[in-house]
């Protein structure tokens, strides 16, 4: 499963929560990873790596 590790920890270590799972919606010589989050106050988040 690809990660988005850096945001990931931010998120998490804020208080907030992944949604899901991180998603490829690139090729394999461009990905462009999405994943969905919460953060503390319950506000949905969207990082993306392009």
């Amino acid at each position: 499963m690809p990660t988005l590790p850096f945001e990931g920890l931010l998120i998490a270590s804020a208080g907030g929560a992944q949604i899901g799972e991180v998603t490829d919606f690139g090729t394999a010589d461009k990905p462009f990873l999405i994943a969905y989050a919460r953060d503390p106050e319950g506000n949905l988040l969207e990082p993306e790596q392009i």
